[in-house]
């Protein structure tokens, strides 16, 4: 390994102490088969444990937990969101929202609320990593 690869190792495992993942089925959902959206949440645990790293899941389900969310993203050093999660909205809401318009809605909520906090910009580095099991990443990226 060269000297700037290890140095670049060694700066990023001291920063990185604790890491939050956001997803609406991060422990799934009954009934539901489909494998390739299944997030392994108990061997990503134990990864990050064994490194001796804080690992939190956070699946929220309605419109409403979001508070909760973005005040617990605010506290971690690295952020990992799901793009596309179905929350129950709050009544009176249309629930019969198209699957494209579900696509990052929540997810660019919570940025939005990290990104307007001046104060957490100017005291906190964050690493936000968006993943998705959508296909037509062309269309998110552009929609």
């Amino acid at each position: 390994m060269k000297a700037f690869e290890k140095q670049s190792r060694e700066m990023a495992n001291e920063f990185v102490q604790s890491v939050v993942f956001v997803d609406d089925e991060i422990f799934g959902i009954e009934g539901k088969a489909d494998k390739n959206h299944i997030l392994e949440s108990e061997a990503l645990v134990n990864a990050f444990s064994k490194a001796g790293k804080l690992c939190a899941l956070n699946n929220p389900r309605n419109h409403s937990d979001l508070k909760d969310t973005i005040n617990l993203v605010k506290k971690a050093d690295v952020v990992v969101l799901d793009w596309k999660m179905d929350l129950t909205r709050p009544d009176g809401e249309d629930e019969e929202a198209d699957v494209g318009e579900l696509r990052g809605e929540f997810t660019l909520e919570i940025l939005e609320s990290l990104f307007k906090d001046e104060g957490l910009l100017k005291s906190n580095l964050k690493l936000i990593i968006i993943y998705t099991a959508e296909t037509g990443l062309s269309e998110i990226a552009n929609g």
